[in-house]
């Protein structure tokens, strides 16, 4: 049996922390290596967070303009699709991601009148579970469907709807797939300009842009804050910033927005076997073959 993961990142759903407890026994080769970001001062940042030392990470994405501030939420949204969208429209890809889905919703409607605009969506709209679905859509699948060959997390481009059968072909990687009308009236199928960090863990794109609340953990924010390899950048609300958004690079502006977010990535989700608060001994140190980490488990 091999096992392989990152204890580092987003939580077990239910019952965890076997894969770091096994690690903490047992000799474990250990990627040393950061190959996804090209920015040497994010690889520095990730690793502090990685490591637990938030305020030097957070305080090194703030000097490099990696966070991005507006004094209120609409500012921040729009202005975080606008840079979206420029990626994309440079021939670049960009992922934007959030922690709950309402705000996935809201920055998937802000993307899709940028596609729209473009003449990119074409014929009538097929509004499934109260969402509108056109051809050349960007959609994600959120269940699994092993006979027509979908997954969770299964992404692609709407190829063709019938609307007569109400169903839908997506062209993904891996080829053109169906979604029936179960799969598309249970809500399996959602838009994927915008998804959630969950939902982003393993993939892999040119510019992250993570919506950040201070509901967010450590785990978390170490995902979201790892999807692009030319940039990743934070966007939140500070009512002290003007209303005009700008990169936050001065020290000592929206200070208190930035102890909210920086409190809530001192906070790790990680789970604990009760082994490990039992008191019991150790069956190996536990050291490690190659070094310390910048393990992806992807």
């Amino acid at each position: 049996m091999v096992l392989v993961g990152d204890p580092k990142q987003l939580p077990e759903i239910q019952a965890g922390g076997v894969l770091a407890s096994i690690a903490k026994r047992y000799p474990v080769l250990t990627l040393t290596e950061n190959r996804r970001q090209n920015d040497e001062t994010e690889r520095w940042a990730l690793d502090q967070l990685r490591s637990g030392d938030v305020d030097q990470a957070v305080g090194a994405l703030r000097q490099h303009g990696r966070v991005v501030t507006a004094s209120n939420a609409e500012t921040v949204r729009d202005a975080m699709v606008a840079n979206w969208w420029t990626h994309r429209s440079t021939g670049e890809s960009a992922l934007m991601m959030a922690r709950r889905n309402a705000d996935v919703d809201d920055l998937n409607r802000r993307a899709r009148r940028h596609v729209a605009a473009a003449g990119e969506l074409r014929g009538h709209a097929l509004v499934i579970a109260g969402r509108p679905f056109q051809v050349g859509d960007q959609v994600i699948c959120t269940r699994n469907d092993y006979p027509n060959g979908v997954r969770n997390g299964t992404v692609g481009t709407i190829t063709d709807i019938s609307y007569q059968q109400r169903t839908v072909t997506i062209e993904t990687d891996d080829g053109d797939r169906r979604l029936d009308r179960e799969y598309l009236d249970a809500g399996h199928m959602r838009h994927g300009y915008a998804v959630t960090v969950h939902k982003a863990q393993g993939r892999t794109c040119d510019h992250g842009l993570l919506l950040a609340s201070d509901d967010m953990h450590r785990e978390m924010g170490y995902v979201g804050l790892r999807r692009g390899r030319d940039s990743n950048r934070m966007y939140l609300v500070d009512d002290e910033q003007a209303d005009e958004l700008e990169p936050h690079g001065r020290p000592g502006e929206g200070l208190d927005t930035f102890e909210l977010v920086t409190d809530s990535l001192r906070r790790s989700a990680a789970k604990d076997l009760a082994i490990d608060h039992s008191g019991a001994p150790e069956v190996d140190d536990g050291a490690d073959i190659g070094g310390s980490s910048d393990f992806s488990g992807e």
